[in-house]
Order: structure tokens, then C-alpha cells, then sequence
């Protein structure tokens, strides 16, 4: 009799377990994974170190989430200075050593703009101000899990309260930019790949914009840098080195980078079209923001050009 009390006592605690664990796994399921599975940390979490398996933004699993670093690249031109921005957290070149071989090794770089609560230009963190007052915009709700490509994330940026801090990191960030281009220009051409795999010699030059994480900050400052260098006639790479799902953020980038919808694809359609259509008013209002905040900048230092004309 003792035995068999014993057995029931044990198969009651293991059916409660086994409750229990149903009902979390659901909740997780039920909350924020159905609203964007590239931010869902859950499975990422309790998954073996270095060992994520792949996740999808679509329930079609037709969109991967990416699962190592990646590149946004713009085909390089030998006429042109070619820059290579590079986006890490606070430590960069330590950003997943559990995660090797395809953890990643930086180059070294010709200039480096930190703009975490310790670096050289610190800057607020948009994703520390979700919450409160800013935890709509423009009457939508936003999630933390944007990334800098998003628009509400770009807005807090660039209305930032400290207008000085915000001023001075872009200030750093057009001389970043010119140090790289000078750098560039004293180089030799080294062959560089497009995106139709074919092989071009251009001047490099290598920029780092490093604020804790790599997610919200840096991916924002390295977006308005790719409009400067572009506007004094370079070509531009940008490579996130810590915006991918892995050991180090579970989450991975939010979708933004590949379009709108794919971040958004859980809304229904009229919350979708009042998202879409408020994120458009968010972008134009921190374009004019960040373009009025440049300008002095870009001024003061306009006789850098990104043209390889008269470069040895």
C-alpha cells in the first residue's frame, strides 16, 4: 500500500509539472510572439548556448530571422570612397564569444563614435525612454523590441530632451566620417564584392559606431551617417555586427530592415494602415530633425569630398 501511494503521490506532482510547464509555454505564445516572433526572447533563452535554432518572422517560415551578422550593402564604385560602417555593442569585438565560429571579428578601425552612457558621445537610450508619456507615439503603442530601422525609435532619438548631447553625437559622427574618408584616401584600392558577386577595387575606409547593445542607438546614428557620406559621394556598407539573433540578444532585429509590414504583419489591417501611415510621420519628423541638427556640421566641413578624383 505504501508503494502505491508513493506512485501517486509522484504521478500527481508530475502531472502538476507538466500543467504548470503547458500553461507557461502558452503565455509565451499567447503574448508577444504572436505579435512579432523576431522578438520573442522565450525560446532563445532556454535554447543551449550557440545553439539557436532558426526562427522565422511568418508563420509561412518563408522570412528567416537572421541568426548570425549580416551586411547592408550598397555595390561599391571605383570612382567613389567606399565606407564600411560597422554597428557593435558597448564591448564590439566581444559581442557573442559563446556563439564562435560566427561570432565577430572586427577590423581595425579608422574612427570609432561610442555613444553609450560611458563613451565618447553619450546619448540617450530611445529604448530606456518606452514608457510613461512616450509610451505612445503619435497614438500607437511602442515596443522595445524596435530597432534602430524603426521609425518610432528614430523619432524619440531624434527628440531627444538633451538637444546638446544629440547635437555633439552628430557632430562626432560627420567627423567620423571625414577621418574615415581621409583614411580611405591614403590607401591603396583593395578589391571589394558586390551584390552580384563580381570583384571591384575601391578605396576603404572603416567606421565604428558602438553604443551598448548594438540594436537602437548606434543602428540609428549609423543611418544618418550613410545619408552624409552619401551626400558627399560615397558609397556606403553598413554591417551590423550584433543586430542578429543569438546567444547574446535572442530577439534579433525587429523586421524593419526588410520592410514595415514584416515587423507588423500580426496587426490587423486597420491597426496596420493607422501604425503605417503614423510611422511615414515619424520618419519625415526625424528627418527634418536630424537635417536641421546636421546642417552647421555639414558646413563646417564640406570641402571633404567622397570622390576618388585626385586620390593616389
Amino acid at each position: 500500500m505504501r508503494q502505491v501511494g508513493t506512485r501517486a503521490l509522484l504521478g500527481l506532482v508530475g502531472f502538476h509539472l507538466v500543467t504548470a510547464t503547458v500553461a507557461i509555454n502558452n503565455s509565451f505564445s499567447s503574448g508577444r510572439a504572436r505579435q512579432n516572433p523576431g522578438c520573442n526572447a522565450a525560446s532563445g533563452l532556454l535554447a543551449p548556448r550557440g545553439m539557436l535554432e532558426q526562427r522565422y518572422y511568418d508563420a509561412e517560415q518563408t522570412i528567416p530571422i537572421p541568426d548570425a551578422p549580416r551586411a547592408e550593402c550598397e555595390d561599391p564604385q571605383s570612382d567613389k570612397f567606399h565606407l564600411e560602417f560597422h554597428i557593435t555593442g558597448e564591448y564590439g569585438e566581444e559581442e557573442s564569444p559563446q556563439a564562435k565560429p560566427r561570432a565577430y571579428y572586427p577590423p581595425e578601425f579608422d574612427a570609432t563614435i561610442s555613444i553609450h552612457k560611458q563613451g565618447t558621445h553619450p546619448l540617450e537610450d530611445p529604448s530606456a525612454k518606452v514608457g510613461g508619456n512616450n509610451k505612445f507615439v503619435k497614438g500607437c503603442k511602442v515596443d522595445t523590441c524596435q530597432d534602430g530601422h524603426g521609425q518610432y525609435m528614430r523619432r524619440l532619438t531624434a527628440m531627444a530632451r538633451d538637444e546638446k548631447a544629440l547635437a555633439n553625437a552628430l557632430k562626432g559622427l560627420v567627423e567620423a566620417i571625414d577621418k574615415a574618408i581621409h583614411a580611405a584616401r591614403r590607401r591603396r584600392k583593395a578589391p571589394v564584392h558586390t551584390r552580384a558577386k563580381k570583384t571591384t577595387f575601391v578605396h576603404r575606409g572603416r567606421g565604428n559606431f558602438r553604443c551598448r547593445k548594438g540594436r537602437h542607438r548606434s543602428g540609428i546614428l549609423a543611418g544618418e551617417g550613410r545619408k552624409v557620406a552619401r551626400a558627399k559621394g560615397c558609397t556606403v556598407t553598413i554591417h551590423c555586427a550584433s543586430l542578429w539573433s543569438g546567444t547574446h540578444d535572442p530577439r534579433g532585429p525587429c523586421g524593419c530592415h526588410n520592410q514595415m509590414r514584416v515587423y507588423a504583419q500580426w496587426m490587423s489591417r486597420p491597426v496596420y494602415a493607422k501604425w503605417s501611415a503614423r510611422a511615414k510621420v515619424c520618419k519625415a519628423e526625424a528627418g527634418r530633425r536630424f537635417e536641421y541638427l546636421l546642417k552647421p556640421f555639414l558646413e563646417a566641413h564640406s570641402d571633404v569630398d567622397g570622390h576618388v578624383e585626385g586620390a593616389t
